[in-house]
């Protein structure tokens, strides 16, 4: 950000170094059963959830989120270096009169290519005060179509001189995930901006003036430069979307472990109540066994009573 000066960068580097190698020891050291899971050892996993043979779930490979191998991305980018005596027409409006101005008195950016490519006309350049003044004006025509063509350019004075660098980052991607192809059309001239294309040669106007870089890992990530924090930002990015796919995989994992257990409750509870229903006794049954029993018991004792009185009955009749 402007508002930060370069001794702010530096600390602000100095806790972005600290933090990525805190990733990376988390990644190292991160273990399970003494099994290293984050650091892109892991290769899976598989947990046996019911008490047959082949009853399992199986955990696949985790990210690697070691800081060199966490995030990848890939960006187009380009730098030159513009003198402030090669911008020579700075008084008057380019175009001088928009209104009936044609197409090829803008400047323009051409995103992609043939037939497929997109030319993005940029907006009218007001007449400046001096150079510093109109190299800022084309940087602010560039970065207000930024939307349109994925191109961002930074700005930055090099001390002691009469020079500035121009850095141009290009962010948009086919479908393949490549850059896209973004050069300046041939109208990007002196004549439309006030400063020679060969001085500003930028945002890819050629092939060998754009590097298309492919990224990976956190660990060199600088944002001591406004170009730099660019590309921190697309690492961070880039980072946070591969740690929610692992964690939503880990989620949805967890979330079919969960449900295994709540069956294997269920079959602990249906397998404990069928051993109820085999072993464990009738309570009305029984009881109502009990009360036959003693009623049958009463009723012997009460008979055996009465065939001992008959005798003694007998011997009564007989003593007198």
């Amino acid at each position: 950000n402007a508002t930060n000066s370069d001794s702010d960068r530096k600390a602000l580097q100095a806790e972005v170094s600290q933090l990525s190698a805190e990733i990376d020891r988390v990644a190292k050291q991160t273990n399970f059963n003494g099994q290293k899971i984050l650091d892109g050892s892991f290769a899976g996993a598989v947990f046996q959830v019911g008490a047959n043979s082949g009853d399992n779930v199986t955990l696949g490979a985790l990210a690697d989120t070691r800081a060199s191998q966490l995030s990848t991305t890939s960006y187009a980018a380009t730098n030159s270096v513009v003198d402030l005596a090669s911008i020579t027409d700075i008084s008057t409006s380019i175009p001088v009169d928009p209104a009936t101005a044609t197409a090829a008195d803008f400047a323009s950016i051409t995103v992609g290519t043939a037939p497929n490519a997109t030319v993005v006309t940029l907006e009218t350049i007001k007449a400046a005060q001096n150079p510093q003044e109109r190299l800022g004006q084309v940087v602010t025509a560039i970065n207000n179509k930024t939307a349109d063509t994925g191109v961002t350019a930074y700005l930055t004075k090099i001390e002691g001189t009469e020079t500035y660098k121009v850095e141009l980052m290009s962010g948009k991607l086919d479908a393949n995930g490549v850059p896209v192809a973004v050069t300046l059309s041939a109208n990007f001239s002196a004549a439309a901006t006030g400063i020679d294309k060969a001085d500003f040669d930028m945002a890819g106007g050629t092939a060998a003036a754009t590097s298309v870089i492919n990224d990976k890992g956190i660990e060199q990530i600088d944002v001591t430069t406004q170009a730099g924090a660019w590309v921190a930002l697309k690492k961070i990015d880039s980072a946070v979307d591969q740690v929610n796919g692992a964690r939503a995989t880990l989620g949805a994992v967890q979330t079919r472990f969960e449900n295994a257990v709540n069956n294997i409750d269920i079959q602990v509870e249906n397998l404990s109540a069928a051993r109820g229903r085999i072993m464990d006794a009738d309570f009305a049954k029984e009881t109502a066994n009990l009360s036959r029993t003693q009623i049958l018991q009463q009723a012997g004792t009460a008979m055996v009573s009465q065939a001992n009185q008959i005798p003694q009955n007998v011997l009564q009749l007989l003593q007198k």
